[in-house]
């Protein structure tokens, strides 16, 4: 049984108040944010969780208390080498004579003619035969039985020395893979993880064999025996406990190389993108020179520009000199009015376009080119953003860690929004609960909406009222409306 009192490091007669702080201190010390990656991390938060759940409910708190004591009196028995309580079956007095006949009666040693007198002397006594009988049948009974048990525990050791050397094979396994550099190790550890849950599969089945075996009337054991199948017991939770850390480093190094590959092919697209637009600026400069003597270029467009493309140019250039008096405003004017007049045609644009060597599948090839282009440079923005969020997500995560409140509020509406981040309420309360224990108006007030949601909380529509008015009277006026 887990001391939830060792855990939480609390005297045993703490306060609910001395055990809430303590959790907070424990809580954030090992909680998963903080040690990210950190399977050890993790396993004590989730101890401390566990114990907090149970030290806090008065209900469960006394249950806990009351076994706990149990055990502590049994470790305390067995240590000073006391016999263990045993139920005695109440049995009639039936005088020394009796006791000296059923002594008589589990012996074989007598000679043919003991029956007979102890069948007498039984009837002189008021003795029933039959039940003396039956008591015989059940001693053999209980006696085989024993044997049984005791041959179970040597089967049942001798599994679980097989269970260990095939978890030391795993573990050689893990530990090369750790070794090696060049190693895909998503393949591999999928193979490997796969072996695991087959030894936690059969492990399981063994403990279920052991309760069994106990649950199914099997007799007493003496205190040795006792002490030999929870040993036993032990061990295979041990084996088990081993199997699923190896799971979670394997899990662990999966993770770390799925990052890996993700910077990897991050740092491979930017580069790839860098130069797909350095190509095209080039590309473009090379168009304006062949399109500079033509009519697009008067419109200062290029030979594929579309007929919104040309309309839009032509007015800039007709709201741009339309007031210019002077000789080289209006032959500018004449030129784009002339130039507009020919593409706006359908067919004298079409002939146009044959004079300078363009055919139509040209033009439309080219009009895909840049949608294409248009695309990328779009989905390139995109990823920008998101680097930069991440970029700012890492130093709003150190900061939240370092206790700062703003940061922890901010942190915590990032995983309630869950734009960019996966919405996550219950990440999204703590962050909150952490900065309003700074009194923060916007994180008070975000605490307030999780419960009275049931967001990451239970919901309590009262406590929920209740924070929101702390929050004004703290100068909140509530979050920005977005236009």
């Amino acid at each position: 049984m887990k001391n939830y009192y060792r855990i939480l490091q609390v005297r045993q007669n703490a306060t609910e108040e001395e055990i809430k702080r303590q959790f907070r201190v424990l809580a954030k010390k090992y909680h998963p944010d903080r040690n990210v990656g950190n399977a050890e991390a993790a396993e004590i938060f989730k101890d401390v969780e566990e114990a907090y759940k149970v030290l806090t409910d008065p209900a469960s708190r006394k249950l806990f208390d009351s076994a706990f004591r149990l055990e502590e009196a049994e470790k305390s028995r067995i240590k000073h080498g006391r016999a263990a309580p045993t139920f005695v079956a109440p049995t009639p007095s039936i005088g020394l004579a009796m006791k000296n006949l059923l002594t008589l009666g589990f012996n074989d040693g007598y000679d043919a003619g003991y029956d007979s007198a102890v069948n007498e002397d039984y009837a002189a006594v008021g003795i029933d035969t039959d039940e003396v009988e039956e008591l015989r049948r059940e001693c053999a009974r209980l006696t085989a039985e024993l044997t049984k048990a005791q041959n179970g525990i040597a089967a049942a050791e001798k599994r679980a020395k097989q269970e260990a050397e095939r978890v030391s094979v795993l573990q050689e396994k893990i530990d090369w893979i750790k070794s090696a550099t060049k190693t895909d190790v998503g393949k591999v550890s999928d193979s490997v993880s796969t072996k695991a849950a087959e030894l936690v599969k059969q492990i399981k089945k063994l403990l279920a064999e052991h309760s069994d075996s106990i649950k199914n009337g099997a007799p007493a054991l003496s205190i040795a025996q006792q002490d030999r199948r929870k040993e036993i017991r032990e061990f295979l939770i041990n084996v088990e406990s081993r199997i699923e850390l190896a799971e979670k480093e394997l899990s662990a190094m999966r993770a770390a190389e799925d990052q890996k590959r993700k910077l990897v092919d991050a740092d491979a697209y930017f580069k790839t993108m860098d130069e797909l637009a350095e190509a095209w600026a080039k590309k473009v400069q090379a168009d304006k020179k062949l399109a500079r003597p033509t009519k697009y270029g008067e419109l200062g467009l290029l030979i594929w520009a579309t007929d919104e493309e040309i309309k839009e140019a032509f007015a800039r250039i007709e709201k741009r000199y339309a007031g210019d008096a002077s000789e080289q405003g209006m032959q500018k004017l004449a030129r784009a009015r002339d130039a507009f007049y020919t593409l706006t045609d359908p067919q004298s644009h079409a002939a146009y376009n044959l004079s300078i060597g363009y055919t139509t599948d040209i033009i439309l090839a080219e009009r895909r080119l840049i949608a294409e282009n248009e695309r990328r440079i779009e989905e390139h923005r995109k990823k920008l953003e998101e680097r930069a969020f991440w970029s700012r997500f890492d130093v709003l995560y150190d900061q939240a860690l370092r206790g700062e409140p703003e940061a922890q509020n901010e942190l915590g509406e990032l995983y309630f929004n869950g734009s960019v981040l996966d919405r996550d309420y219950a990440r999204a309360y703590y962050w909150f609960r952490e900065a309003f224990e700074a009194h923060l108006p916007a994180a008070v007030y975000n605490l307030g909406v999780c419960y009275r949601d049931g967001l990451g909380t239970y919901k309590n529509e009262s406590l929920a009222q209740s924070l929101f008015l702390q929050a004004k009277l703290l100068g909140y006026a509530g979050p920005k409306k977005k236009k």
